[in-house]
């Protein structure tokens, strides 16, 4: 029955065509039924209400005159019941607009919470092996970044609910600040597993890192944000197989919230490279990945 219901349409009429249908059936039904008496010529006798009724039926009378055969009338009566009852029939109500799912890390916002100086570092060796310089073997110069050290740092001091360090220029190669920096840098290494993912992610085909982004990575950064912790998210900018490109090739950012909308999935991060930037978004869609800023994003990974 719902399914023949739903297959009937449902005009929309406004309260005085509904007055004007109801009176129609009810003209036919005594029309066909018992018929409309005919009304005196003369009803300046007639009390004045009786005289206002006699007039309307008078009026209704000769409306339904030249309906004169039985099954005209029928046919009147059968029409208006009938919009009656469609027009009444219970309408299925429109489905509710989707509304955007969204989530945050508390009140953490890069501004506040973030460095307040960029990824760009004076250059010199992040490590020192006594008289040997790592930078002579293709890695370990500051001006590289130290992105993955900055996003563990200021992820662990909002954790902790200490400050950030007010410093608005990058420390200096060999100070506290960067030396700590330093460390949590080769920490976000988590003994080679990140290099070794970066290093499978960059030999995905575009398809296939849009894939992967979708139905693993974006998970378990959402799973993160919803216990209510920043997630550790490096994003790969370009692909190619090179081990000695992956430190130009990579970014790393902290994710603190994320929005479901339209089909995509937009993801809230600091960057390093953007400090006090609250509207730096990645948004995963079905067919690309994209960075707001305009740099390229060919794959992301949660190393949560």
């Amino acid at each position: 029955m719902r399914r023949l219901l739903a297959w009937i349409p449902r005009p929309r009429l406004s309260g005085t065509w509904r007055a004007i249908l109801t009176a129609l059936a009810i003209l036919g039904v005594f029309q066909t039924v018992i018929g409309i008496p005919s009304m005196p010529d003369d009803l300046s006798r007639w009390p004045p209400l009786l005289a206002d009724l006699g007039e309307g039926a008078g009026a209704l009378q000769r409306l339904f005159a030249p309906f004169a055969g039985d099954l005209a009338r029928i046919g009147i009566l059968l029409a208006a019941c009938l919009l009656l009852v469609v027009t009444n029939l219970p309408r299925e109500a429109p489905p509710p607009e989707p509304v955007p799912h969204r989530r945050r890390v508390g009140k953490f916002a890069p501004s506040t919470h973030g460095f307040k100086f960029g990824n760009a570092f004076e250059s010199g060796p992040t490590i020192e092996f006594g008289p040997l310089d790592p930078r002579s073997l293709g890695f370990g110069d500051a001006s590289a970044g130290l992105a993955g050290g900055m996003t563990a740092y200021v992820r662990e001091r909002y954790e902790s609910g200490q400050p950030i360090p007010p410093d608005e220029v990058a420390p200096a190669p060999g100070t506290p600040l960067f030396r700590r920096l330093v460390r949590r840098q080769v920490q976000s290494l988590r003994w080679f597993r990140t290099p070794l993912r970066i290093l499978a992610a960059s030999r995905l085909s575009k398809g296939r890192a849009i894939e992967a982004a979708r139905e693993r990575e974006l998970p378990a950064i959402r799973r993160q944000i919803d216990a209510g912790r920043l997630a550790d998210v490096c994003v790969l900018h370009s692909s190619g197989s090179s081990p000695g490109a992956m430190t130009k090739r990579t970014s790393q950012v902290l994710a603190y919230g994320y929005e479901e909308q339209d089909g995509a999935t937009l993801v809230n991060v600091y960057d390093p490279n953007w400090p006090t930037r609250d509207d730096i978004v990645i948004e995963v869609n079905q067919r690309s990945i994209l960075l707001s800023t305009g740099r390229p994003v060919h794959a992301v990974i949660c190393l949560d």
